[in-house]
């Protein structure tokens, strides 16, 4: 009943919650000074566009709400000011950017709490001026989102600091690029890979570059340097992966491999169980999949641990799994 109703007066809900933010809004304008990288890549963006509407899918299998996600983000991708302010658009705050809930202020009080605030939590909380974010009413320095990807960030520091043993992280639906980024302020990983559809590649393409880090779409080859990948091909990123090292690898989803049918889980199972390090946050029930029984069917000779929470009347869960 919940759900329906938000499908139907979701957005004077979205624009209510926005106003709670309405004395702080425009904070996280992008800078006059940046105006210059931002058309640079807009036009790197605008030369894929062949590509994006080339693209060869078979739309049978995708839910109709990725249908019209990806139209929707299609209208964001290629008009330089809709770019320029995605974050403040409500086709991505349907899908990809909490804005003034509750449940944030309650991570935030957790996040202080944490004996890593000050040298870990405060340092990258803070929200920066890409794509116009609208910043949380509570704590305003920060946007609900980025305080919500900062706590599943903690979340998964917690596992017994195995993160630092590997060099490669692959990441199931990486949203806009911001859990991404600030996995990669705090921690040193040679290989960032993110799966993800075409549209939000570019849009992660967009935001990760603009934060001048180096992304490469859908590579052949790995580079020397740091890198960000970012696929849409599942058959390219199965060809990319036998050249890391699996054992020294964390396979991460945030509510992006629970959300998505049977078919493509099934193309990343291997995957997932010859990573060293696997975490997922999901939701109990996904349409008519519990993802509860799926990962822990998924990966139950491999030390599963699961942390349940509650969030707006929904179970959700933490979980985490490693080879050791």
């Amino acid at each position: 009943m919940i759900k329906f109703l938000y499908s139907v007066f979701g957005i004077y809900y979205r624009k209510l919650n926005i106003f709670l933010s309405i004395v702080f809004l425009g904070k996280f304008k992008l800078p006059k000074k940046k105006y210059k990288k931002h058309k640079k890549i807009f036009l790197e963006i605008m030369n894929m566009k062949k590509l994006v509407l080339s693209e060869n899918l078979d739309n049978k299998k995708l839910f109709p709400s990725f249908k019209q996600f990806k139209k929707d983000l299609k209208n964001i991708i290629f008009n330089s000011e809709k770019l320029k302010n995605f974050l403040s658009l409500d086709n991505i705050h349907k899908i990809m950017f909490g804005l003034n809930r509750f449940f944030f202020y309650n991570e935030l009080k957790i996040l202080k709490k944490d004996k890593y605030w000050k040298t870990h939590w405060n340092k990258i909380i803070k929200e920066q001026k890409i794509g116009n974010p609208v910043p949380f009413f509570l704590y305003p320095d920060s946007s609900g989102n980025r305080i919500h990807d900062t706590y599943n960030l903690m979340k998964l520091s917690k596992i017994k600091n195995q993160i630092y043993y590997n060099n490669t992280v692959l990441e199931f639906g990486g949203g806009y690029g911001n859990f991404c980024n600030l996995f990669l302020n705090l921690y040193s990983i040679k290989n960032y890979i993110i799966y993800d559809l075409l549209e939000v590649n570019l849009i992660q393409y967009y935001y990760l570059k603009m934060l001048g880090y180096q992304v490469i779409l859908n590579p052949k080859f790995l580079s020397k340097k740091k890198s960000i990948y970012l696929f849409n091909n599942i058959n390219e990123l199965k060809k990319f992966v036998n050249k890391i090292n699996l054992n020294k690898t964390v396979f991460l989803s945030n509510w992006g491999l629970s959300e998505t049918p049977l078919f493509l889980r099934k193309e990343f199972e291997k995957i997932i169980k010859k990573s060293n390090l696997r975490f997922f946050a999901f939701q109990e029930k996904f349409k008519n999949i519990n993802n509860l029984q799926y990962f822990n069917k998924l990966l139950k000779n491999n030390n599963p641990y699961f942390e349940y929470h509650k969030r707006a009347n929904e179970k959700h869960y933490y979980f985490y799994s490693s080879k050791e």
